[in-house]
């Protein structure tokens, strides 16, 4: 028996050439996306880009409010990253996405 993350079942469909597969990591982004808006909501921070990229689907988390500590559960998920606030314009971030698979 062979056990597989959903990261890499959905990397194994798209690598196989799945019919569909594009339509099924959009959902599986929309789904993360949602509980990334209930966490960062929880959190009361911000959250942007969830996309499925280099096999993981990511989502970028970043302070509401100027002077925001990171919260722990968020630093543990990646602690060598910058916790810093949003500078850029809706367009920049939508271009960020796009440039990592979003």
């Amino acid at each position: 028996m062979k056990l597989l993350s959903l990261e890499d079942t959905l990397t194994a469909a798209q690598e196989a050439g799945v019919p569909g597969i594009d339509d099924l990591v959009r959902q599986v982004e929309s789904l993360a996306e949602a509980v990334a808006e209930s966490l960062a909501q929880h959190l009361n921070i911000s959250c942007r880009n969830t996309s499925f990229w280099d096999g993981k689907v990511y989502t970028t988390f970043l302070p509401s409010q100027p002077g925001q500590k990171c919260p722990a559960v968020i630093d543990s998920g990646d602690p060598s990253g910058e916790w810093e606030e949003d500078r850029n314009t809706e367009e920049e971030g939508e271009a960020l996405s796009m440039s990592i698979g979003g």
